[in-house]
């Protein structure tokens, strides 16, 4: 997982920062305000720093488990025909 840092003046800018270098799938992690500069403790400048990660490996997701899930279930509802009689001609039918 690639973790970064990134300070700016506003969130829509720190938000254009991280999607330039990490990319639209990027997740923020942390984000505060901090204050930067000054002199004594006096005139420091707002800012945002917003922690964020990209995993460039995502994992696979089990799709084995739910095609298993899936295929029994279409099996079940296959499997069961209810039967209908027809009282005009008292013939039995399905669906």
């Amino acid at each position: 997982m690639r973790v970064k840092k990134f300070v700016a003046p506003t969130m829509p800018e720190a938000m254009n920062h991280i999607r330039k270098e990490l990319g639209p799938e990027a997740v923020i992690l942390n984000s505060k305000e901090v204050f930067k500069g000054g002199i004594l403790g006096l005139f420091k400048k707002r800012n945002i720093e917003v922690v964020a990660a990209l995993d460039p490996q995502p994992k696979p997701q089990k799709q084995e488990k739910t095609d298993v899930r899936q295929s029994a279930a279409s099996e079940t509802r296959t499997s069961h025909n209810p039967v209908i009689i027809n009282e005009e001609s008292n013939s039995c039918g399905r669906w």
